[in-house]
Parts: C-alpha cells; sequence; structure tokens
C-alpha cells in the first residue's frame, strides 16, 4: 500500500470513530428532544413566565434549534422555546439576545445567531420566543441530561 493511501485509510477510521463516539452520545433527534422539553415543562409544572423583568444575560446552553436555556445575572436559568426553528443554534457557541429594556419577553423578544461559525456577526434572522419557563439548578441538570446517555447506559 503507498503512503497515501495509508493516510487516507488512516483518515478516514480516525473520522469514523470520531463520529461514532459523537453519535453515541447523543440518544433523540432534534424533534424528539423538542417534544421532550415541552413534555418536561407539563410533568414537572415549570412556572410559566411573560417576561423576565431585570433582564441581564450572562450564558446558554443550547439544547435544540427550538430550545435553550438561558442563564441570567446570579446563574438563573430558563428553559426557552422559541417559535420556529432557529437555524444553527444547536451548533452555536454565540448568540444575540434581542430584548427590549431591561426585559426580556414572549412572543416580543427573540435570539439569533451568527451566519457562520466564524464569528462574522452578520445575524441570521430573529428567532422569536414562545414560551419562557424558570428552572431551579436541580431542572436545568436534568434537561441537560435529556437525549443524551449517561456512563452507565453506555457500558
Amino acid at each position: 500500500m503507498s503512503k497515501i493511501n495509508t493516510k487516507r485509510l488512516s483518515l478516514v477510521l480516525i473520522s469514523s470513530l470520531l463520529m461514532a463516539s459523537c453519535a453515541s452520545s447523543i440518544t433523540m433527534s432534534s424533534d424528539e428532544k423538542t417534544k421532550a422539553y415541552a413534555n418536561y415543562a407539563v410533568d414537572k409544572n415549570l412556572e410559566s413566565m411573560q417576561k423576565i423583568t431585570s433582564f441581564r444575560f450572562d450564558g446558554f446552553s443550547s439544547l435544540s434549534d427550538e430550545n435553550i436555556i438561558i442563564r441570567t445575572t446570579f446563574n438563573r436559568p430558563y428553559l426557552i422555546t422559541l417559535r420556529d426553528r432557529c437555524v444553527n443554534l444547536s451548533f452555536a457557541n454565540v448568540i444575540k439576545v434581542n430584548n427590549t429594556g431591561s426585559s426580556l419577553h414572549v412572543n416580543f423578544d427573540s435570539i439569533s445567531v451568527p451566519e457562520n461559525m466564524n464569528m462574522n456577526m452578520n445575524m441570521s434572522p430573529k428567532c422569536f420566543i414562545k414560551e419562557i419557563h424558570k428552572l431551579t439548578k436541580e431542572q436545568q441538570k436534568e434537561i441537560l441530561k435529556i437525549g443524551r446517555e449517561t456512563e452507565e447506559e453506555k457500558t
């Protein structure tokens, strides 16, 4: 086998292993996760809110293209459901929160994601907020586990 073919084969094998390891940790499709987050909100009787007052964005965790957890100052988590899919949200490292004043409102405020992940700040269309649910830190941990295998399940 030539050196070029050996290198190609090595790259293919490494790529396959990386993809397999990533795929093994995700157990649900995006649509299944979206339904699971909605069911979680109902099952746990999460407090639904029309707005977050004194809103100061401090960070976020992407869940899917329709759901994120936004954290405000003092590490207060909120489950945010968007009206429609927000392109690349599930892969985003950065988002822009489009809010007015010091509150974040359902149906009025939105988030945006950079069009490409090279930090080009051209933003995608606004993704309007459909629902806001207040979370405890424990609920945040539970939601972050939805659709992911635990170490015990992998073995």
